[in-house]
């Protein structure tokens, strides 16, 4: 099995259909002047020149779409095989949901962030303690082939009865072929398409930076430093 689900888009397929697509316009330009000049040109062949490029084009054009729908299929294939499971339990009388995000795939997930679970007509919190370490676990931003993701939640009025109401989940992730993805529970998952950058963001940003002093440099003036920040790899390491 490859390491992509997803194939190329196949630039010879669409030679193929500009060429078949100009072959067709090119037979009729010709049926039709050698009908019109030479005068001899039987009409049933210029009919039967422009049948049969119309029927190429047409056939080029279905291709072209029957393509697409595949790419598509190909591309929510790998998406779907993140697949959620809820499990409800009733611990010291509070009403908890946890999530388990499997990764049934061959290839790894990123970038995991669960962005709401309901129970019933209630949607659910995290405490603070639950929040970091879901944060800071490693699964979340890669999750390998095989393995799970688990997010905890609580329904936040204590007094909400035990009945066993109706559970949901949304969560986004990014699959192994870089596409990122919001999946409703056991819905289709849709495609989250990246934002276009504007003139105006790309404007704002280089005049931001031609602002730096002394001469819009990136290097801050001679003398200046910082202490080793907590989170970087010089603070960490032994002295």
């Amino acid at each position: 099995m490859t390491d992509k689900l997803v194939p190329p888009y196949n630039r010879r397929h669409a030679a193929a259909v500009a060429g078949t697509t100009a072959g067709a316009a090119l037979a009729i330009v010709t049926a039709w002047q050698l009908g019109a000049d030479m005068g001899t040109f039987p009409s049933w062949l210029t009919l039967l020149a422009a049948v049969g490029a119309f029927a190429s084009v047409f056939l080029a054009w279905r291709t072209l779409v029957a393509n697409r729908e595949n790419r598509r299929e190909d591309e929510v294939l790998l998406a779907r095989l993140l697949t959620p499971r809820l499990v409800t339990s009733y611990p010291d009388d509070r009403i908890v949901v946890t999530v388990t995000l499997r990764n049934a795939s061959h290839l790894p997930f990123h970038q995991i962030v669960i962005e709401g679970v309901t129970y019933g007509d209630t949607g659910c919190q995290q405490t603070e303690s639950q929040r970091q370490h879901e944060r800071a676990a490693p699964e979340r931003m890669y999750l390998p082939a095989g393995k799970d993701f688990d997010s905890v939640w609580v329904v936040p009025d204590p007094n909400t009865p035990f009945d066993d109401q109706d559970t949901q989940v949304l969560f986004r992730y990014l699959d192994g072929n870089g596409r990122r993805w919001r999946r409703y529970t056991f819905t289709e998952p849709e495609r989250i398409q990246p934002k276009p950058s504007s003139t105006d963001d790309k404007e704002h940003f280089n005049t931001a930076m031609r602002a730096r002093k002394p001469d819009g440099g990136g290097v801050l003036e001679s003398g200046t430093e910082l202490l080793p920040l907590p989170w970087t790899s010089s603070a960490r390491s032994p002295t």
